[in-house]
């Protein structure tokens, strides 16, 4: 029998809820995309390794303020996910294309970073991956658990992001187009609803969240042009076992796997950290295929066109 600590519980419910928000901001905008567009974005991954390389090209390399570096960055990926959804998603014609499209997306910019990575570009190597230094200095102690003050601002600025989203969808007009597209794409083009640009919108938008998710956590993490795929992993994970565009959903299912994580950290073996998501992730589809808070779906349907 193994015996927990009451401080060891201490640090499993504050080091599983930083990571908690965390996570749920990078996956929400996986489930917006999804719930809006009806497509799951392979690419999704990808974005976030792009801007982990912007930030470390524009903080290191150029040695640009930080806050600028960082709002640049987001510029960045924000006009990348309106790229890769007009020209890329939109042409697909049904959700299983564009899944598959969108990986292989994924898979360009991998070897694209890689190559610019190895080129004089960039001061290191292929031996030498970069890396983003620490931007907000110190750590808070929290009942006895250390937490980086990086950790904190970025919990805060997510939920600042969220709160915005929640605020934007459901009391704006803007917020009240993308119910509307995300119900019946048909009758929304019916009333004049550009869908196209709520489309746009959508995935700018989400290409932020993760974004923001990926300069934050770039100082914490051996950052390579592969990094995308833990990354998508682990967003496809969370909405799943909460349910295809269900953004209560992937509230509850970030928080789940991030607990579940942190609990084999502290607990068991660093090793099987990722493990746990693909386990719980098994065990949900077993017993709930459409995840806990989603429906049923067929990715060979086709696409509406926006």
């Amino acid at each position: 029998m193994v015996l927990v600590s009451v401080e060891s519980l201490i640090s499993l419910i504050i080091l599983g809820g930083v990571t908690g928000i965390i996570y749920t901001l990078l996956s929400e905008g996986f489930s917006l995309v999804y719930g809006v567009a009806g497509i799951l974005n392979g690419a999704y991954g990808a974005i976030y390794m792009v801007a982990d390389y912007i930030a470390f090209l524009l903080l290191r390399i150029y040695g640009l303020n930080t806050v600028l570096a960082l709002v640049v960055s987001l510029v960045a990926v924000f006009f990348l996910g309106i790229g890769i959804q007009k020209l890329v998603i939109m042409r697909a014609k049904t959700q299983l294309e564009a899944l598959f499209i969108t990986l292989a997306l994924a898979f360009v910019l991998q070897y694209l970073v890689g190559f610019v990575q190895c080129s004089s570009l960039f001061v290191s190597n292929c031996q030498r991956p970069p890396f983003v230094p620490v931007f907000i200095a110190g750590s808070t102690t929290i009942f006895g658990v250390s937490i980086p003050n990086q950790y904190i601002v970025a919990d805060g600025l997510s939920i600042a992001i969220m709160a915005s989203m929640w605020a934007v969808i459901s009391r704006s007009r803007v917020g009240l187009a993308i119910r509307a597209v995300s119900q019946d794409r048909r009758a929304s083009e019916l009333v004049g609803i550009s869908t196209t640009k709520i489309m746009l919108i959508v995935s700018g938008f989400a290409s932020i969240m993760a974004g923001t998710a990926a300069v934050f956590l770039a100082s914490y993490q051996t950052i390579d042009p592969t990094i995308g795929w833990n990354v998508i992993t682990l967003a496809f994970a969370i909405v799943i076992i909460g349910g295809l565009g269900s953004l209560k959903g992937t509230l509850v299912a970030s928080f789940i796997l991030a607990y579940a994580q942190t609990a084999v950290l502290l607990f068991v073996n660093t090793l099987l950290s990722d493990f746990i998501s693909l386990a719980v992730l098994i065990a949900i589809i077993l017993v709930r295929p459409e995840g806990l808070f989603g429906r049923e779906i067929k990715l060979g349907e086709k696409l509406e066109a926006g």
